[in-house]
């Protein structure tokens, strides 16, 4: 999906061709994950795409893998308003928050809902990833981690980088 990805923005590639590509691993998934339970029980964190990103596979992709390791993920999707999402973290106050953006016309509004989430809930460790992530460096140091991958994830969630979010 980085190849294909690459090709639309380099122009070898048509949107069309990337949704197709897109929607294809997108059923795959659905078939090979059927029955993907998504914790009750487990440490909660919200997943979303900040404001004007409607690119969610790999928001929805990251959901599954802490899914899968035992996180009650929230997944809200595309384009998700940044005082909306403030509100809904400070009350539903998940162990961290992750956000996804991939086209640089949303780095902005990126910016700004991590400065909005992180004012409304300064405890709750903010992380942003996907394609354009790495202009999002904090002001504020500490003030949320820009990753690089789903193993850098998994590594901060598990407690091998940075302190352990998974509890016990």
């Amino acid at each position: 999906m980085e190849a294909v990805g690459n090709r639309w923005c380099d122009g070898s590639a048509t949107v069309a061709e990337e949704h197709a590509a897109t929607e294809l691993l997108r059923e795959l998934l659905a078939h090979l994950l059927p029955g993907l339970a998504w914790h009750q029980g487990g440490p909660r964190a919200v997943v979303a795409c900040v404001p004007g990103e409607r690119h969610v596979l790999g928001a929805r992709l990251v959901s599954q893998v802490l899914a899968l390791d035992g996180w009650h993920v929230r997944f809200l999707g595309a384009d998700t308003p940044a005082g909306d999402l403030a509100s809904f973290v400070a009350r539903e106050q998940p162990l961290f928050v992750g956000l996804s953006v991939s086209m640089p016309d949303n780095v902005l509004g990126a910016r700004r809902t991590l400065e909005q989430v992180h004012a409304a809930a300064p405890h709750i460790p903010l992380v942003v990833g996907g394609r354009v992530a790495s202009s999002l460096t904090p002001e504020v140091p500490g003030a949320w981690k820009v990753l690089r991958s789903t193993t850098e994830m998994l590594s901060l969630t598990r407690g091998e980088v940075g302190g352990a979010l998974h509890p016990g």
